[in-house]
């Protein structure tokens, strides 16, 4: 019974929020799915790789020969897509459902990277090393240096 009228509670905070689209990110393979299906667009090679242990969600370009500009810029618009939005309200109704949900989204180039605070919607731009610029090959399927 209280189950149920917490349940009713809830629903007005809902509103704007598909419950089916976040049972459908239950597994942490149909989130990182969505994840490069939303990238897709902008980066047509795109990566995709849940790690829920850390609670972060990677996305890799697969891009060669990027600059700092363009990291920078995408630091600005990460934030305002609609399938990044979309980890904000899978964080604060996941775990309703049973889903995971990360705090960390992460967008990876060559050159760099950026890291959107899904809890405090604040943007950090990384600088590479060499354990990411591996990393970053071996997703995208890069040959070694």
């Amino acid at each position: 019974m209280r189950l149920a009228l917490v349940g009713l509670l809830a629903l007005p905070l809902l509103k704007g929020c598909d419950p089916s689209e976040i049972q459908q990110l239950t597994s942490p393979e149909a989130v990182a799915q969505a994840y490069q299906d939303g990238l897709r667009p902008y980066f047509p090679k795109a990566k995709a790789v849940a790690m829920t242990e850390r609670q972060e969600l990677w996305g890799y370009t697969c891009i060669q020969g990027d600059g700092p500009e363009l990291v920078e810029q995408m630091g600005n618009f990460i934030p305002s897509t609609p399938d990044v939005q979309k980890l904000k309200t899978l964080r604060d109704w996941g775990p309703v459902f049973g889903a995971k949900t990360y705090r960390y989204a992460w967008l990876g180039f060559e050159s760099g990277a950026v890291r959107l605070d899904v809890d405090t919607w604040t943007v950090v731009h990384v600088t590479t090393n060499p354990k990411y610029d591996a990393t970053y090959r071996s997703a995208c399927g890069f040959g070694s240096n």
